[in-house]
């Protein structure tokens, strides 16, 4: 069975998701833009939901792009935008909104 890698990079702007063959080869990219929320001047937020809402279904679609499936990855990398405050409560579940590192707070 052939391994392949799957990048995951949650950005400040969007979220990009890849699939990487062993030898390096792309076979597949999919992205998806995600404005910040800004409630209130300064304030720089992300809905978790929506980020994860926005994260599976480019996964989805990365993994039907290249023509495989979830057994068929070996290996996950994940990124992000930088610092800023998700906080869960004790089930694991997002409290409100992620905050951003560019928030002005």
């Amino acid at each position: 069975m052939a391994e392949f890698l799957l990048g995951i990079d949650s950005g400040g702007t969007a979220v990009k998701v890849a699939v990487i063959a062993a030898d390096g080869t792309e076979l597949a990219v999919r992205g998806t833009t995600h404005p910040a929320l800004t409630p209130a001047p300064g304030h720089a937020e992300r809905d978790p939901e929506r980020t994860w809402d926005y994260l599976a279904g480019d996964i989805r679609l990365v993994l039907a792009d290249a023509g495989l499936e979830g057994r068929d990855i070996a290996g996950i990398g994940i990124t992000g935008y930088g610092n800023g405050l998700w906080l869960l409560d004790e089930a694991g579940r997002p409290v409100g909104n992620g905050v951003l590192t560019s928030d002005l707070r």
